[in-house]
């Protein structure tokens, strides 16, 4: 059993400091130097939703990990986004990211907010 076996589920914090994100794809985090850490006031601009006990992975980090995920996966602004495939990619890399509506949701919800400010 690896350490990741070990990881305690615990309940979302009200706020976070910078707190950097190791598991993202090495190549995307190459390319897109900034999606290392999601700040502050990052974070309370993405769209929060309710959470129970046992959804968080990695100690509260459940949903600063799927914004960095969209913004790792995130194109060059002049070019177009596919939705589809973007969600696609995400999922290869993480399996389990989409096990309930919730995620689904935020992942959704983030990734319009993102799209709708950066294009």
């Amino acid at each position: 059993m690896g350490s990741k076996d070990d990881l305690e589920r615990t309940l979302m914090q009200s706020t976070f400091g910078e707190i950097p994100v190791e598991d993202l794809p090495s190549e995307f985090v190459l390319r897109h130097q900034h999606s290392n850490f999601l700040f502050d006031k990052e974070y309370n601009e993405i769209p929060h939703f309710p959470m129970n006990a046992v959804a968080s992975t990695k100690k509260g980090n459940e949903f600063k990990n799927r914004y960095n995920d969209i913004r790792a996966f995130d194109e060059t602004p002049e070019q177009r986004i596919d939705i589809f495939q973007t969600v696609k990619g995400l999922q290869s890399h993480r399996p389990m990211m989409f096990t309930r509506f919730e995620q689904y949701s935020f992942c959704y919800s983030a990734l319009a907010d993102f799209i709708s400010k950066t294009l």
